[in-house]
């Protein structure tokens, strides 16, 4: 098996105004793992329209080396009315511990701000190629067609304004995280869901269900 024990690694959510966020992982991140995190946060003031963004940036404590997969903002017309979501991904070269942390960057300061990671062993043969699919406003379902038959990682990751945390995975997917800033009035708040899957196939849906936004 090309890929194997996906395991959570921690999250945090801030309710404050300004331009960054940290977590520190809930175990060691070992040297040779893969470590994916996932980011979202209030759409700022000058990122107000819909599509690929730039506004967010990561880095660890220990200078590892962070890849984004894609980023995407909603904006819905105004600033914080909408969010703005990030993906990254890493090899380990330097171990990440336990008192280390790894930081969200924004180009501004946003109120809103979850972040979360896990991490997965991969096999000495495999091969890491990441794509992004299926992002686009109000997206809550994404596919992938025509693949080469062989293992793959499958993410789901979405994010919108809301305080729903009681999201429904896609029944072949796992859900690793299910996050919001708050429970208080929904837009004043975001929320995110993370759902895994590993699978053989060439081609694949992963819908996430049961989303309460705004």
């Amino acid at each position: 098996m090309a890929f194997s024990a996906i395991t959570a690694r921690g999250s945090a959510t801030e309710k404050t105004s300004d331009t960054s966020i940290s977590v520190s992982p809930s175990a060691n991140l070992t040297v040779g793992k893969v470590v994916i995190v996932q980011c979202a946060t209030d759409n700022d003031s000058t990122a107000v329209s819909d599509g690929t963004s730039t506004r967010h940036s990561l880095a660890d404590s220990q200078g590892n080396t962070w890849i984004k997969i894609a980023e995407y903002t909603d904006a819905d017309g105004s600033a914080a009315s909408g969010v703005t979501i990030s993906l990254w991904r890493t090899v380990i070269t330097t171990q990440i511990g336990t008192g280390n942390s790894i930081t969200l960057t924004t180009s501004s300061a946003v109120t809103n701000k979850i972040i979360s990671l896990f991490e997965v062993t991969v096999g000495t043969k495999s091969t890491i190629a990441v794509e992004a699919v299926g992002v686009g406003q109000s997206a809550i379902s994404a596919s992938v067609s025509s693949l080469p038959s062989r293992e793959y990682l499958l993410v789901g990751f979405g994010g919108s304004e809301g305080n729903d945390n009681s999201k429904t995975p896609d029944a072949d997917y796992t859900e690793r995280f299910d996050l919001r800033t708050g429970s208080s009035t929904a837009a004043t708040e975001i929320c995110t869901h993370v759902v895994t899957r590993i699978a053989t196939l060439t081609s694949d849906t992963c819908t996430s269900t049961g989303w309460t936004n705004t």
